[in-house]
């Protein structure tokens, strides 16, 4: 019984032993690390091994064209909204042009009948209608004016679809080079 009740302290002092051992194994590895100089031989192979599963994993062509397509968006996005605006201003200045084509038209007709009424004698009437005719000629003349302006907006607004053409594909080239500066060269200047 001696020799069993010996085994079994000795058991429970190797247990505590380890125990003991374990509960500063994560010290004791640190320190060994630290004195060793491990940490600092090990960091370029496992900058290496990051730069190497970058590589595999992601192909640069492919991320670059994605962050080119999101660099250019916003000039795209701008660009869509000018050519919709100048869309709009252009059926507008046209709708004003064929309502002074209208204007005009009608205002001739009026004048043509007011010659006739005068032919006729009836002055008065002649006259009333000469009157109302050259008002549709004068309102037709500012109609086509406002279309006009309309369109030099439009124009003024189109001059800038150029510029973000070019932005955006200045924006798409120099995220395509940050990601393959071997494959695509940098956006010119």
């Amino acid at each position: 019984q001696n020799s069993a009740a010996d085994a079994a302290a000795a058991a429970t002092a190797a247990y505590r032993r380890a125990e003991s051992y374990l509960q500063n194994l994560d010290q004791v590895a640190a320190q060994l690390v630290d004195a060793t100089g491990f940490e600092e031989k090990l960091a370029p192979v496992y900058k290496a091994v990051q730069e190497w599963k970058m590589a595999v994993l992601h192909d640069p062509v492919k991320e670059g064209r994605k962050a080119g397509v999101q660099a250019a968006r916003p000039y795209e996005q701008q660009l869509l909204k000018i050519e919709t605006k100048v869309g709009e201003v252009h059926q507008r200045a046209a709708w004003l042009s064929d309502q002074a084509r209208g204007l005009r038209s009608a205002g001739a007709e009026l004048a043509a009948r007011a010659v006739a009424k005068q032919a006729a004698g009836d002055l008065l009437g002649a006259r009333g209608d000469m009157m109302r005719s050259h008002e549709m000629v004068s309102q037709a003349a500012q109609t086509e004016e406002i279309g006009s302006e309309l369109q030099k907006k439009a124009e003024e607004q189109n001059e800038q679809v150029p510029l973000y053409v070019f932005a955006a594909q200045n924006a798409a080239q120099e995220a395509v080079h940050r990601y393959a500066p071997d494959l695509f060269a940098r956006p010119p200047l």
